[in-house]
Formats: structure tokens, sequence, C-alpha cells
């Protein structure tokens, strides 16, 4: 069995957060880019830090 740490299920749970609600809202508003930019700027790194 693989060792997968519980932080990465926290991780893709916040990107799929993140998925989903891309798809219900319209990007082009300047509150949703924000939001989306700060998501992506904690989720992508921790990612890349918890897979490492």
């Amino acid at each position: 069995m693989p060792f997968a740490p519980v932080s990465l299920f926290a991780r893709l749970i916040l990107l799929a957060a993140l998925a989903w609600f891309a798809r219900r809202h319209d990007p082009s508003q300047r509150a949703h880019q924000l939001f989306f930019a700060v998501i992506m700027l904690h989720a992508v790194p921790s990612l890349l830090l918890t897979l490492r």
C-alpha cells in the first residue's frame, strides 16, 4: 500500500473545490480572478511539496 500523507487529500479537495467554483462562476469578474489566484497560490506549491 503506497504512503500518502493526509495533507495530499486536503490539497486535492481544495483543487476540486476550485474546479467546481470555476465551472459555476464567471471567471471574467475581477473578484473571481483574485479568488482563483489566491487558491492557486496556496494549492499548487503545497501540492508539489506534498508530492515531493
